[in-house]
């Protein structure tokens, strides 16, 4: 991956050349749909507002050429599954044109 900290500006390259496959285009969709942080450019420079690590997963996934606005109006979310305080996770449930897509 190329680039610098949270700037969207840069590629996500495969060793060896060659294009990437549907599999890793999934993965990132997942993790563009899955967080809850938003990244926002102010005063000239990219900032994650939200837990840095979900911010990672957006900046990788529009490095890679997706668009996570695009991507959750295909895939609107429609639940998040809470779970205990101690798991520290909460999945989100999205919609798709084949029915919900639970993370």
């Amino acid at each position: 991956m190329t680039g610098t900290g949270f700037s969207p500006e840069g590629a996500v390259e495969r060793e060896g050349g060659g294009a990437r496959g549907p599999a890793a285009e999934k993965l990132l969709a997942i993790g563009a749909l899955g967080t809850n942080a938003r990244l926002v450019e102010a005063d000239e420079a990219w900032r994650v507002r939200g837990s840095p690590t979900e911010g990672a997963l957006l900046v990788v996934a529009r490095k890679a050429g997706l668009d996570p606005e695009t991507l959750a109006q295909a895939s609107p979310r429609v639940a998040e599954v809470s779970s205990p305080a101690t798991a520290r996770t909460w999945p989100p449930c999205t919609a798709r044109e084949t029915g919900p897509w639970p993370w």
